[in-house]
Order: C-alpha cells, then sequence, then structure tokens
C-alpha cells in the first residue's frame, strides 16, 4: 500500500462524514439581473477558512471535526478562455476534542471558466473537490430562473443549485442554495444541503453552509461553514514562479505515484521502484524553490521509508498467491445455493471481495457490474465476495445497485487464503484456476484495466 494510497484512504474515512458542495471566486456584476460569473485574475489569491463537525449524540468524545485552511491562486489564462489556479488545502483533523497530529497540505490545480465549468485532471480525486470552491454557475437566464445542475468529476455526484434570493440591488447578496446527491447515498442514507452567499457586486462566494444526515451504520449529523477570509493581489512574477514550481511537484509527484502504486505487484522489482521514487523526490524537493513545495517534498521524503515497508510487505503477500493454484473454497450464495471454485473450472474468474460499509467498494461497484455484462456469454465468471455479517447489508446493496451477478457470503477463512488485506481487492484467476494477478483499490479505469487482464487470459490457449 502506498503512502499516498494510505493518505487518500484515511481521508476518506473524514470526507464520507465531511465533504460538501460550496463557494466560489471571483465575478463582476453591476446589475442585478446580470449571470453570476467568475472574472479571475491572474496574480489572485483566494483565502478561505472551513470548519466542519460531525456529531453522533451529546458531548464532545462524539464529535469529530476537521478545519481547512484553502489558498487558491489564479497563475495563468488557458487558449480556451479557463484560469489555472493551484490550490492548497490545509487540514487538521480533530477527533473526540483533541487534535489529531499537526497540519497537512495536499495540493491540486484546475482549469476554471467564468461559469464554474472545471476541466477534470488526476490531482482532482474524490478526496479534492474543486467545486468547494467553485461551485457552478448558471449559463443563461433561464437555469438562473428554474434553477441548474452540475456533476461532479471527482465523485459522478450530482448538485442542484437554486437562487431563493435575487436581490434588487448589485450590492446586496444572492442567497443559492445546493443539495448533492452521489451515487453512494442510497448506500449509506445519506442527505447533503448547503447554502451559498454570493456577493454579486464583488463577484465572489463569501460564505457557504452546509448540513449532512447519515442513517447508516455510524449514524450522524454535520454542519459545516466556509468563510472568505481575504483576496491578495500579486504581481505576475509571483505568479510565474508559482505555476512554475506547481508544474514540477505535479510531475514529481505523478511519477512517484505511479511507481510506487506499481512496487507491489512484483517482488522482484519492488525494491528497484521505490528507490527510484526516493530519487524522485529528492531531485525536485532540490529543484523547486517555494517552501510551500519544498517542505510538502521533505514531508514526503521522510515518510517514504515507512509508505516502501508497507508496499515491501504487500509485494511478499502478493508473490505468496499470485502465479498459485487459487485456494478452494466453498460458499452459498444470497439465495442459500452451494457454490465452490471447482463449479467454474475452465472459465476466467474475477472474484471481488467487498462489504456494504467500505466506500471504495462501492464507488467500483459499477464498473465491476459492467465487466460482468461485458463478458457475459463468454468463459468469464465475475463473482462478488461479501464479507458482511449481516445477509441484509449483502442484499441491500445488491438490490439497490441492481447487480445481476452471482455474489457469495464467506468468512474470513477465504479472505486469509487469498491473502485479501486491503477492500476492494479483485483476485483474476486464469482459465488453468492458478491466480494471474490482484487489482487492490478503487480507480477511475477499474473496468478497463481488469478488463484488459480476461482479455488476454481468454486469448491463451
Amino acid at each position: 500500500m502506498t503512502r499516498a494510497t494510505v493518505h487518500r484512504r484515511v481521508l476518506a474515512l473524514c470526507v464520507a462524514a465531511f465533504a460538501f458542495t460550496l463557494s466560489g471566486t471571483a465575478v463582476h456584476a453591476t446589475d442585478a439581473k446580470a449571470l453570476p460569473a467568475y472574472r479571475l485574475e491572474v496574480g489572485q489569491e483566494l483565502t478561505y477558512k472551513e470548519d466542519n463537525e460531525s456529531k453522533r449524540g451529546e458531548g464532545k468524545h462524539n464529535s469529530n471535526s476537521v478545519h481547512t485552511d484553502w489558498k487558491a491562486s489564479v497563475v495563468g489564462k488557458n487558449k480556451d478562455g479557463s484560469s489555472r489556479i493551484i490550490v492548497q488545502a490545509a487540514k487538521t483533523y480533530i477527533f473526540n476534542g483533541e487534535p489529531a497530529g499537526r497540519p497537512r497540505s495536499s495540493f491540486a490545480y484546475c482549469d476554471v471558466f467564468n461559469d464554474g465549468r472545471v476541466l477534470p485532471n488526476p490531482t482532482l480525486t474524490v478526496l479534492f473537490d474543486p467545486t468547494v470552491l467553485f461551485p457552478r454557475l448558471p449559463e443563461n437566464a433561464k437555469e438562473l430562473a428554474d434553477g441548474w445542475e452540475s456533476l461532479r468529476l471527482n465523485d459522478d455526484g450530482r448538485c442542484a443549485y437554486k437562487v431563493e434570493a435575487q436581490p434588487k440591488s448589485a450590492n446586496v447578496d444572492w442567497t443559492i442554495t445546493a443539495t448533492t446527491k452521489t451515487p453512494l447515498d442510497d448506500i449509506y442514507l445519506v442527505t447533503r444541503r448547503g447554502t451559498i452567499t454570493f456577493d454579486l457586486n464583488r463577484g465572489l462566494v463569501t460564505k457557504a453552509t452546509r448540513e449532512t444526515t447519515q442513517d447508516w451504520g455510524i449514524k450522524s449529523q454535520g454542519k459545516g461553514t466556509l468563510v472568505l477570509v481575504s483576496v491578495d493581489k500579486h504581481d505576475a512574477a509571483w505568479a510565474k514562479k508559482l505555476l512554475t514550481d506547481a508544474d514540477r511537484y505535479f510531475e514529481a509527484s505523478r511519477i512517484y505515484e505511479a511507481k510506487t502504486d506499481e512496487a507491489p505487484k512484483d517482488a522482484k522489482t519492488a525494491q528497484k521502484l521505490l528507490d527510484e521514487a526516493r530519487e524522485v523526490l529528492k531531485t525536485a524537493e532540490a529543484e523547486v524553490s517555494l517552501p510551500l513545495f519544498k517542505d510538502e517534498l521533505k514531508d514526503s521524503l521522510k515518510s517514504h521509508e515507512q509508505m516502501a515497508k508497507y508496499a515491501l510487505d504487500d509485494a511478499t503477500r502478493r508473490a505468496k498467491v499470485v502465479g498459485h493454484p487459487a485456494a478452494e473454497f466453498e460458499a452459498t450464495d444470497l439465495k442459500g445455493k452451494s457454490h465452490t471454485l471447482k463449479d467454474y473450472k475452465g472459465k476466467v474468474v474475477v472474484l471481488d471481495f467487498w462489504y456494504r460499509g467500505c466506500g471504495w467498494c462501492m464507488r467500483a461497484m459499477p464498473q465491476v457490474k459492467q465487466l460482468a455484462a461485458e463478458f457475459k456469454g463468454e468463459p468469464v465468471a465475475v463473482i462478488g465476495m461479501n464479507t458482511d455479517h449481516n445477509d441484509a447489508d449483502a442484499r441491500f446493496v445488491v438490490d439497490k445497485l441492481g447487480l445481476d451477478y452471482t455474489t457469495l457470503k464467506i468468512d474470513h477463512k477465504v479472505v486469509q487464503k487469498y491473502g485479501v488485506q486491503g477492500f476492494p481487492t479483485m483476485v483474476i484467476i486464469d482459465r488453468q484456476g492458478n491466480i494471474h494477478g490482484l487489482h487492490v483499490g478503487y480507480t477511475p479505469n477499474l473496468q478497463r484495466e481488469v478488463g484488459e487482464i480476461v482479455r488476454q487470459l481468454l486469448a491463451k490457449r
């Protein structure tokens, strides 16, 4: 498991409780009937502070919170009319009233159009949502009057916006409501509603609030507030330097994560890849000059040895199962019918290990369903391997997501046999009954990545 993966999974626990769609940046208007629009200028530096709290019952020991200091720096204009923005989020987590370590920064970039459209890029993950700072705005008068929607690129969520209070004067704030729905909300019984305060004259979201509820698992209620702190202006040289260092940082991060993600897949090359990854960070740290990127790369170097240990341990575990005969098992499906691995002899078998409380499993499930449909009628079996203690949880997910392939109820012994350490894990077994490979975790291209492996195995005789 890479450091980046560990960091994403830890953050994901907090994101499930705290994430919501909020605020914005700069716009210019002198007419209250004008469409709101961002008018971003190179050299602008927007600072926001955000506080979110999730409570389970009464008392401080039943609450978790996170404070985030945001900086959004406009560093360039693109030929398509969008603005290149470097975003920094420094988060401090507080569990049961106690801070959990020092603030930790993360970075992303986004290309934002005047109406809030954001182009996708690899730095915008489920944990770094640009709509927190740049919500979508209406494109025309009809949307302004009737409301509008936007699709969040990072988690396929949909946010419905509606102007609740449109002022008669440009000097009065607008009030916009935002209701967000993600594919996971039906699984975890989550609701998200927010209110955005938009200063049409200044062209900024000055405040945003949100409320969330979760009625499955750890039932909770959450509240959050984001507030504009300051808008500073810098010269073109400042913007150019920030862009140059940011590009170098993102390039190094991309190469580092690619190498550390690849390392656990082969014990023979794992150490070499990890050493190369460390050198990538070391070189980048020497080349950047701005403290915010230099310090982040130094922190990553300090964390590298621990991350490398996880990766090497993972590679060792994989080596014990990949290339070896798949362990036999017997389990029942949700209708009580017994299944064994022998029942699928001569087929390529994909075992998907999951449970309801695993958000990454739920994110992956639609792609697993598409994978099963892609190979329907061919000698391929996609099988869900559910580890929930309560059968009702497995049935709920299967029914809600319309999973039409076999789902088996398994115990921890089967999990151990296959060396599964994290969820979701997909085990790919060839037609001779040997484990060909493992796919651990969620990726946006899961169906394509696993599908390519399946096609290769089908082509072998």
